[in-house]
């Protein structure tokens, strides 16, 4: 062997590089169990279900159904609240914008309280969307029938108001 070869054969080991190590990895999945309960209560699954339906099981930001996540507002590892006020629910992609979002903000020096009005903006502006989104829809659908009945029918909207009560005297 040449001694260029020894240099390199003495400082890479490809064994230990390659196999890993069961030990570490075992120890590594025991603080990530450790620190889990450190931050989540026992009743974390409860208060999870409970911000889905309050946010109807879709996520706040773009509506979506399907697997959702319990978001926090305020990272759990720097409030440590699992309050309902602090959670939003939110799809996987959503999540993860949300959280770069948040943590880039505490990276860049902010306080909890921007990152709470941050994303606090960010989704009053996405329900605003949804919201003007479904009212248009709705407006279509009113013209759309309206124009099969004819102009001589009173309005769809017209009928689905609610007759005024009558006043005693």
């Amino acid at each position: 062997m040449s001694l260029l070869a020894k240099k390199y054969d003495n400082k890479f080991n490809y064994r230990k590089k390659f196999i890993p190590n069961i030990k570490s990895r075992k120890a590594e999945l025991a603080a990530q169990s450790k620190r889990r309960k450190e931050y989540y209560t026992e009743d974390w699954n409860i208060i999870r279900r409970r911000v889905y339906i309050r946010d109807s099981n879709r996520c706040v930001l773009c509506g979506k159904k399907g697997k959702l996540n319990a978001h926090h507002i305020i990272p759990v590892k720097i409030s440590k609240d699992n309050s309902m006020s602090n959670l939003v629910t939110v799809c996987d992609v959503c999540h993860r914008r949300l959280e770069a979002i948040g943590y880039a903000i505490l990276e860049r020096g902010g306080g909890q309280t921007d990152v709470r009005r941050a994303e606090l903006t960010i989704i009053t502006e996405a329900r605003k969307a949804r919201l003007e989104k479904y009212m248009d829809k709705r407006e279509q659908i009113i013209e759309k029938k309206n124009n099969k009945n004819g102009s001589d029918t009173k309005s769809i909207s017209e009928d689905n108001e609610r007759p005024e009560r009558d006043k005693k005297d």
